[in-house]
């Protein structure tokens, strides 16, 4: 929480645009941020955070409500699918996070969902002003926005779009990490690169480790516990995919609600090769957030 408020101080405080150059966006990638700073103009307290994280993470169920009434034919699902969601302890944990109070990441699951909303009603515009918004939380959140752009393509046949889609998520979130954050590290370079030392440290060097020494590159990041981290939920997704004799999924088109699916793995894939046991933990801040959006 005091990173986040220092973050948001310091914007307020210094409009100049050196925003965030003392300090903090070699440890996260979250412009987003810098759009709370007339909150907290108006409010200058902790207490905005928190309160402004429930009403975001509660206004989810919106677009969820939406879904699924436009795809099935009931009036009762789509109420359940909306109480499920603000029921479901990942969401809750994002709204009420446990110890730091507050992510900007937590603001991405409202708005991925707003954007999958717009992306099927073919509101385009919209959907990239939500996805915009979506990936200035945290710099691998545009991978994952960049994914829906792989089941518009499929999906609705718009493969020029949903290609372009996925390219330029994709190209941000490397930008993200190999050029943003390593440039506003104090040392100069990427302050996470240690956390992959036994893959490799770098892309190159885990691209270079799975042609050299793919046992060990295999050893490092098949684990036991990072098996149980993964499984599970990229099983469910495949389970659900694979479910095509329920009425539910098949209105929704199976098949393609895979890609909806890896648009939310995105984030457990990366986390995999980390020696931080931490992110390996289905209740740590990025887990939460694709598992509510999923």
């Amino acid at each position: 929480m005091n990173k986040r408020l220092h973050k948001i101080r310091h914007v307020a405080l210094d409009m100049d645009g050196t925003i965030y150059k003392g300090g903090t966006l070699f440890e996260a990638t979250d412009p987003f941020l810098a759009l709370l700073v007339p909150l907290w103009w108006a409010w200058p307290s902790p207490m905005m955070l928190v309160v402004f994280q429930v009403v975001a993470v509660a206004a989810g169920a919106l677009p969820v409500y939406w879904l699924a009434r436009k795809h099935l034919s009931s009036e009762f699902a789509p109420a359940c699918f909306a109480f499920a969601y603000l029921l479901y302890p990942a969401t809750q944990s994002n709204a009420v996070g446990v110890g730091d109070s507050f992510h900007a990441v937590s603001i991405a699951i409202p708005l991925i969902l707003f954007a999958i909303w717009f992306l099927d009603e073919e509101r385009l515009v919209l959907f990239g002003v939500f996805a915009l918004l979506a990936a200035s939380t945290k710099e691998e959140i545009a991978a994952s926005v960049g994914c829906l752009g792989l089941w518009y393509a499929v999906r609705r046949k718009r493969w020029g779009v949903g290609l372009s889609i996925f390219g330029l998520g994709v190209t941000v979130s490397l930008i993200n990490f190999l050029v943003i954050i390593p440039h506003f590290s104090p040392s100069g370079i990427d302050p996470f690169a240690a956390r992959y030392s036994n893959v490799g440290t770098t892309p190159g060097g885990i691209l270079h480790r799975a042609f050299t020494d793919p046992v060990a590159l295999l050893q490092a990041v098949a684990t036991g516990h990072k098996v149980l981290y993964v499984v599970p939920f990229n099983g469910w997704s495949s389970c659900i995919g694979s479910a095509s004799g329920s009425p539910y999924t098949t209105a929704l088109d199976a098949s393609t609600t895979r890609f909806a699916f890896a648009a939310a793995a995105a984030s457990s894939t990366l986390n995999v090769p980390s020696t931080m046991t931490s992110w390996h933990s289905r209740g740590f801040s990025w887990q939460r957030v694709q598992r509510s959006a999923a």
